[in-house]
């Protein structure tokens, strides 16, 4: 996997913000994760004039489209039908649904963009914002974090997915049971000074190198990106760069 490619963006902004970000930092890194700034980015800035997504590619990023969806089989084969024409190169799906479901995601993602040029394709595993605790007395799943994360993993495998995304804690653990192949994207990733004073609604966090080393793929960032800049992006990188030396060590 080339180094640029190891970082993916969240263009956590509002929507007025997004063109001058995308303009400072959108060639520097390898992805632009849109969730929520996807469907703002058509209904305000496409009425400007201003077309987000191939700024972000024209800048040599790719698209990350993070809409996270979970339905019955044949309404999230219709989404990833309607996403096509958009230009993406990853989008995800609950891995907390069925196999069914995401073989299906899978399934009309080959019909539609061909199997060799469709966009990777992600499960979500337990969100980062949730902990042990929320995860066995609010939402009732009993065991452990990296027990369900391993599960889901498996499944998400099953389905055909390319990866999961799965906090740094539980990387090492997929990459065993799913082999090198098996993407893990990590989200939560966030500078030593800023763990716990920017941890906002987070709980499992790592920074890059740590997460890197641990065995994720590809880091996602956004809050310290956003603060920092370029320069923020280049510290990324160089922690990019140390986690693999220690991986490889």
């Amino acid at each position: 996997m080339k180094l640029k490619d190891r970082l993916a963006f969240a263009l956590d902004v509002p929507i007025e913000k997004a063109p001058d970000i995308i303009e400072k930092i959108g060639g520097r890194v390898g992805w632009v994760k849109m969730n929520f700034i996807f469907l703002e980015a058509y209904v305000l800035l496409a009425e400007s004039g201003i077309d987000l997504f191939s700024m972000i590619r024209e800048r040599g990023a790719k698209i990350w489209l993070d809409l996270k969806w979970s339905d019955i089989p044949n309404t999230v084969a219709g989404y990833v039908l309607a996403s096509r024409g958009l230009g993406i190169s990853m989008f995800n799906m609950h891995a907390l649904s069925t196999i069914e479901m995401m073989k299906a995601g899978n399934k009309r993602a080959r019909e539609v963009f061909g199997p060799d040029n469709r966009p990777l394709s992600i499960a979500i595993s337990i969100l980062t914002s949730i902990d042990q605790d929320k995860m066995n007395n609010e939402l009732g799943i009993p065991g452990t974090v990296t027990d369900v994360v391993k599960r889901l993993a498996i499944n998400a495998k099953k389905a055909g997915c390319d990866g999961i995304v799965s906090s740094m804690h539980e990387a090492g653990m997929i990459k065993k049971t799913c082999g090198d192949d098996f993407k893990v994207i990590t989200p939560a990733i966030r500078f030593l000074e800023e763990l716990k004073t920017d941890a906002r609604d987070q709980k499992r966090l790592g920074i890059p190198s740590n997460a890197i080393a641990a065995g994720s793929d590809i880091l996602v960032m956004g809050s310290s990106l956003i603060k920092g800049g370029v320069e923020a992006v280049e510290r990324a990188y160089a922690e990019i760069e140390d986690g693999l030396k220690k991986r490889a060590a």
